[in-house]
């Protein structure tokens, strides 16, 4: 099986995904934008094959570069465990006709706003949200849901730059501190208990899950 691996080196966690591929028979193409002589040592082992790119997140560039780089190779994965790069791996999919997740299901995942009214489309509660582009519809947002609200990037990782605020004095402090994110959610904020279910799926069917 030929896996082309998005960014096998960074976060460092990715370099043990490349050797888990390739110690399961894949030949691994890792594409990223780590020169090549930097590669680490435990990682050039585990490539069948290695192209830099100047940009990893310009996707235009990198989908054109991997392909001219693999024309005439069949490709049977492309896969990328980093969540920045989910939505160019499903475009990579797509352009070559390789399975897995679609962009409009991934878009699902890396969209907090579209994840939450496809949940509520499912007939499930979900805290009331806003998609916000400034701070003046930030602070409309606000108003209409009422504090305590929780502002955070709308294709996010983790909670990085996500702020709960229960007044307009830190919804300012908060609008300060987020200028550099161009497309954010103001919701509702729910006390209560977080249950996370996670599960690894082989051919579509939960193998193994995990409730936290």
């Amino acid at each position: 099986m030929r896996v082309v691996f998005l960014s096998p080196t960074y976060p460092p966690e990715m370099q043990q995904y490349t050797r888990g591929l390739a110690e399961v028979g894949a030949k691994v193409y890792g594409v990223g934008d780590t020169p090549r002589a930097a590669l680490p040592p435990e990682v050039k082992a585990y490539l069948h094959d290695y192209l830099q790119v100047p940009k990893i997140m310009d996707e235009e560039d990198v989908i054109a570069r991997v392909s001219s780089w693999l024309r005439g190779v069949e490709v049977d994965r492309v896969l990328a465990n980093w969540e920045p790069l989910v939505i160019l791996a499903a475009r990579m999919r797509e352009r070559w006709g390789v399975p897995g997740m679609s962009v409009d299901a991934v878009r699902g995942f890396r969209d907090k706003k579209l994840m939450k009214d496809r949940v509520a489309a499912a007939g499930l509660r979900v805290p009331r949200s806003y998609r916000i582009h400034t701070a003046s519809e930030a602070r409309e947002a606000a108003r209409t849901i009422g504090y305590p609200v929780v502002l955070k990037p709308i294709a996010g990782a983790g909670s990085a730059d996500t702020y709960r605020v229960a007044s307009d004095a830190e919804l300012e402090s908060a609008l300060s501190k987020m200028q550099h994110v161009e497309e954010a959610s103001c919701e509702e904020y729910i006390e209560g208990e977080e249950f996370t279910y996670d599960t690894v799926c082989i051919g579509g069917k939960p193998a193994y899950e995990n409730i936290a």
